[in-house]
């Protein structure tokens, strides 16, 4: 793949792509942003999910929804209630139905005026319908679980609370069912203040119960509060690891591996990627397989940059669970790609082209893998297969970028522009065509007009962080260093863990050789968050180097050499070794690389002159 601009700044985007996927993967660092978001299986949280709905679908509601001492004038306004849902007015259906479900007090009508409300979607309407559902049915349970949903939807904690209670009181459901069930229900119905509250005091009411923590902690990643769903994750595993193993139910077992699952999500939504490794990796030791926790850590290991483990693992997966783990199959083709190993990935990639729901991501990777191989015409020929909208805009830029020494800038262009036409449906394609052009201004070294498209973008967006990203290194290009930082400020005052800006500002203070005391938090921070990076521990050794402590920057500059053959590693490697009087060894060093770097003018200046 292409870049734009030079590499200066430390590798701070050690390659900035050609960003045709704004939230896909151009490598296998994205896995859950849209080629893979978890795995295929039905997991125990979606079949909670299933059992929590109501025993009876709608279409038996509607089939109770006749009253045995039906007139001809209420079978009539039934009729006429089924017509108006059939031709989607479901609002002018529910006024019809409604009172006739008031006068007659039928159960069944009752529930099916229910149903109806909800398609209404107004919440004055299944406010009613809800409370008539209860006046004549108390004794069932579903009308009760339907109350307090709508409650704490509303914010009406302490009714919600009572009208949970009562429908616990007539549940046939454990103690342990219903409150995973409630938590997955509040999750998915109610919004983040009023749900977490809610659940907080139903934990406060089963302050013992491993459940109730679980429930809090699922919710809680759901709402992608990780600061609160991981600790009371964990505390859900401890407490069922207290219950004795006589007493611990397959419910329980079930919530516990569930637990895994969600921290484990957790952990890689907040990017705390080895706290994961080191959490999840024990528990793989004594459950091997597991593969749906299988697959979650190798998801973790490729953000903690372990790819060989990782690939181990997903091959592991593929080989046991051909058919259920696609996801995982997936993520194995990608990191092939990533190694350009195209033979292993396309045989992956060929078999998910089977599955309609892996068509059009699998027949992009495999587009994106000819295109990789000089293959042009085989590679338009799979994009051009893509028809659905999750990949036809990502393919059709690809083809322009194949197309680009043929037609040229103008043509591209015009391109992009009918794109924005006739193929942009959300902000975020707006943005990928506004990151597009300015790739394409960059591979013609126009990167003003680069800078300006980005702009386009960012109006429209302001907190766009990959286009912040990408809009700093052309102005490092441009020698705009103060617009640079700034861009880099921005960044991380919005994320303030963004390792990529820690380390990209932090080492422009050390080439600055200003504000190192700021730069030497910054690379820590971004050594913490992402260890053993080698750009990272090059930053490091540079600050080093640059605060004269020239033994400290000798060890971490090896240390990054021996993490990543690179050639600015090299260079400052061998300046730090001239400073400890080692000019003998940065002479050999140098020359033993010379060739691997192609005899790189800045090397060679660099040897000469130690030569000399």
């Amino acid at each position: 793949m292409q870049v734009i601009g030079a590499k200066s700044v430390q590798k701070i985007f050690i390659k900035l792509v050609f960003w045709l996927v704004v939230s896909s993967l151009v490598g296998c660092t994205h896995l859950e942003n849209k080629a893979i978001s978890k795995a295929d299986p039905v997991s125990v949280k979606e079949q909670s999910v299933e059992k929590a709905e109501e025993q009876k679908t709608e279409q038996e509601a509607k089939q109770e929804s006749k009253p045995s001492n039906m007139t001809a004038e209420m079978m009539y306004k039934v009729l006429l209630s089924e017509m108006l849902i059939e031709k989607k007015q479901p609002k002018t259906a529910f006024q019809v139905l409604y009172p006739l479900a008031v006068e007659t007090r039928d159960k069944g009508l009752a529930k099916r005026v229910f149903h109806l409300s909800m398609r209404t979607l107004e919440a004055s309407s299944i406010d009613a319908a809800t409370n008539l559902w209860i006046d004549v049915s108390p004794e069932e349970d579903l009308p009760w679980k339907a109350a307090y949903l709508l409650d704490v939807r509303l914010g009406k904690l302490e009714p919600a609370i009572k009208k949970w209670q009562k429908y616990i009181s007539l549940s046939d459901k454990s103690l342990e069912e219903v409150l995973v069930e409630t938590s997955l229900r509040v999750a998915k119905s109610a919004p983040k203040l009023a749900g977490l509250s809610f659940l907080k005091k139903i934990n406060d009411l089963y302050p013992n119960e491993p459940a109730a923590m679980f429930g809090l902690g699922s919710a809680a990643e759901e709402y992608r509060e990780f600061s609160l769903a991981i600790p009371k994750l964990l505390e859900s595993i401890e407490a069922y690891k207290n219950v004795e193993s006589d007493k611990l139910t397959q419910v329980s077992q079930e919530i516990k591996n569930e637990a895994y699952y969600s921290l484990a999500n957790s952990y890689l939504q907040s990017e705390q990627y080895q706290q994961g490794v080191d959490l999840i990796l024990p528990r793989i030791e004594k459950n091997p397989n597991d593969w749906r926790l299988q697959e979650l850590l190798a998801r973790l290991e490729v953000k903690t940059g372990m790819l060989a483990k990782a690939e181990q693992r997903y091959q592991l997966v593929v080989k046991n669970q051909p058919n259920a783990y696609n996801s995982a199959r997936l993520a194995l083709a990608l990191l092939q790609l990533e190694r350009s190993e195209h033979i292993k990935a396309r045989e992956h990639l060929l078999v998910l082209k089977k599955n309609r729901r892996y068509f059009s991501v699998a027949t992009y990777y495999l587009g994106v893998s000819e295109q990789e191989q000089s293959f042009f015409k085989k590679a338009i020929g799979y994009f051009s297969q893509i028809k659905t909208l999750d990949y036809y805009l990502d393919a059709q830029l690809r083809v322009l970028e194949i197309n680009f020494p043929r037609d040229g800038l103008d043509k591209t262009i015009k391109s992009i522009e009918n794109l924005e036409i006739n193929a942009t449906k959300t902000l975020k394609d707006k943005l990928k065509l506004y990151h597009a052009k300015a790739v394409f201004f960059g591979y013609e070294n126009k990167h003003q007009q680069a800078v300006d498209a980005y702009q386009q973008g960012l109006n429209l967006y302001p907190n766009n962080v990959q286009m912040l990203m990408s809009q700093a290194q052309l102005f490092y290009d441009l020698k705009q260093l103060e617009r640079y930082e700034s861009n880099l400020l921005l960044v991380l005052k919005l994320e303030p863990q963004n390792v990529d800006a820690l380390n990209a500002l932090g080492y422009h203070y050390v080439e600055q050789i200003k504000k190192l005391a700021q730069a030497e938090v910054m690379l820590e921070t971004a050594n913490r968050l992402e260890p053993n990076s080698f750009y990272i521990v090059d930053s490091l050794g540079w600050l080093a180097y640059q605060k004269k402590e020239f033994n400290k920057s000798e060890e971490l500059l090896e240390k990054a050499f021996s993490l990543r053959v690179d050639l600015e590693v090299l260079l400052h490697l061998m300046q730090a070794k001239v400073q400890l009087n080692k000019k003998q060894e940065a002479i050999e060093i140098g020359k033993k690389y010379r060739n691997h770097f192609k005899n790189n003018s800045k090397l060679l200046d660099l040897l000469k002159r130690l030569q000399n």
